[in-house]
């Protein structure tokens, strides 16, 4: 089962770096164990790859998925972890500190083996309705805007937008605009579709 969250990994001269990634856990995220796949050439696996550990923050506010995919937002406000070298972000629902215990750089995607070394249970989530699923769609087509052409990706936006429109609230409805204008930006120079 793929969980759709945060990683921070620790960055250069120990920065907290922040991106949205799915982590496979086997049953839910309470389970001990679970694997990364970040993609070749990402700073998170680069990250990982020099220091193997970091925190997996599950979010309900779906802006936060956005900011970050577009570049929008200015920085976390965190605190160090307990157990390994890393960093928390505030106002999270629940965090996972883990620690990198196996690697396989051979794919596109990477596949990390991580070991979970504590635990953090900070307010419930609230929940995701049918519109912050769909932004969390919408950031991840946004993150692979790159990989997908033009049209397909008008398309799919199109189909989510039905249900941010219906079912969501004001951050909802913002944080889709902000996904499908920097996903449909005229601004890159090519696009590498995926085959």
């Amino acid at each position: 089962m793929i969980i759709e969250g945060l990683v921070t990994t620790l960055g250069p001269a120990g920065a907290c770096h922040v991106a949205p990634m799915g982590p496979r856990f086997e049953n839910s995220e309470w389970d001990d164990s679970f694997e990364l796949a970040p993609f070749q050439g990402s700073a998170t696996l680069r990250h990982l790859v020099e220091h193997p550990e970091g925190v997996f923050h599950l979010d309900d506010r779906v802006m936060l998925f956005a900011q970050l995919i577009v570049g929008g937002w200015e920085g976390p406000v965190c605190s160090a972890a307990e157990v390994v070298a890393g960093w928390v972000v505030q106002g999270v629902c629940r965090a996972v500190e883990f620690r990198v215990e196996g690697q396989d750089l051979s794919g596109m995607r990477s596949c990390l083996s991580c070991r979970v070394m504590r635990r953090h249970e900070y307010r419930a989530m609230s929940g995701f309705n049918r519109a912050k699923h769909a932004v969390v769609e919408a950031a991840i087509l946004a993150s692979r805007r790159h990989m997908i052409q033009r049209g397909e990706l008008e398309s799919r936006l199109a189909d989510l937008y039905p249900l941010v429109s219906k079912t969501g609230g004001s951050e909802e409805l913002q944080a889709f605009a902000l996904l499908r204008n920097y996903a449909l930006a005229d601004d890159q120079v090519s696009r590498q579709v995926a085959q």
